[in-house]
């Protein structure tokens, strides 16, 4: 039996209640030539049984089981045991549209050079209502964008990687208690062409008491990586002198983070912190509320194609 052409990596922790819903989605890709790796992280509740009743189904699914290493061990586990030509990553409470893999492998086909492509997603809330949308845009220095914290709309439940490429850049770092996923982006910028689709393909599920919500864990994450970044002698020289304003963006990044929920103390202490590594945050910070304004009403963006796309989604989740 030949190799399927995608891997599909799905690590899940205590992810019984959604896990069925993103596996749907999957098998109601246009593309249907792939296998998916569901790497359960040592979950609590009945995730494993609900992953080996979803296997006894349909054999392109494989079960792996390991004790709770967090997120990116998991992601790691399932590019190990892949045997695509390409891995694809989703989070077990998100979803995809059913193009998706579709408009992915066609950018991968037809721009050789390209191996890592993402796209824009929908911000839905556990019922699947649309909160916002996150584009991507065209992108002339990857690189840049991903420093600045630019076209990473839900990287994770969205990228498509070809394989081979993890030989050469490494796995995600597991030592990263948060933003691996935004590392790993920086070194897919840097050696692999990394591309963005603009349209939303995948459904991206917040909750009140998401990971990223919690602003104290980024902190220490971000300055390993930026430091990481600045000591590698190899760095373009655009970008070596761009540290001021990357590190500023850093910290608008956690201003923006504490406003998002509320906590203007910590919101106006990161905003002067950015504000003084370079003036240019000046402009970021002050549209803050108009930035909140462009969210909320993203959502009148979504085309009638699409909303048909997500309602036959939230029926098929509340079958389920």
């Amino acid at each position: 039996m030949r190799d399927p052409l995608v891997s599909v990596v799905i690590p899940a922790y205590n992810a019984a209640k959604t896990l069925e819903a993103t596996v749907r989605s999957v098998f109601e890709q246009t593309v249907q030539d792939f296998e998916i790796i569901i790497i359960d992280d040592g979950s609590k509740d009945n995730t494993v049984e609900v992953a080996q009743s979803i296997a006894e189904q349909d054999s392109r699914v494989k079960v792996l089981s390991q004790p709770n290493g967090g997120a990116s061990a998991a992601r790691n586990t399932g590019i190990k045991a892949g045997k695509g030509k390409y891995v694809a990553f989703l989070d077990a409470d998100d979803l995809w549209l059913p193009h998706k893999l579709e408009r992915q492998l066609a950018v991968l086909n037809s721009e050789k050079d390209v191996t890592a492509v993402q796209s824009g997603v929908y911000y839905v809330r556990d019922n699947l209502e649309v909160i916002s949308v996150g584009w991507c845009v065209e992108s002339k220095d990857a690189l840049s964008d991903t420093l600045f914290f630019q076209n990473l709309p839900g990287l994770m439940s969205t990228l498509i990687v070809e394989r081979a490429e993890f030989d050469k850049i490494g796995l995600l770092d597991t030592k990263l208690v948060i933003l691996e996923d935004w590392e790993l982006a920086i070194r897919l910028s840097r050696y692999c062409n990394f591309q963005s689709i603009e349209e939303p393909l995948a459904l991206y599920r917040q909750f009140p008491g998401n990971r990223s919500r919690d602003l104290s864990i980024h902190i220490e994450p971000g300055y390993i990586v930026l430091e990481r970044l600045f000591k590698d002698a190899s760095l373009p020289a655009h970008i070596k002198k761009q540290e001021k304003q990357i590190y500023a963006a850093f910290y608008t990044m956690l201003c923006g983070g504490a406003y998002k929920v509320g906590r203007y103390g910590e919101a106006f202490k990161w905003g002067i912190k950015a504000i003084s590594k370079h003036p240019t945050a000046l402009g970021y910070i002050a549209l803050l509320p108009l930035r909140k304004l462009k969210r909320n009403s993203s959502r009148n963006a979504i085309t009638q194609e699409y909303k048909m796309m997500i309602d036959s989604l939230a029926n098929q989740q509340t079958k389920i």
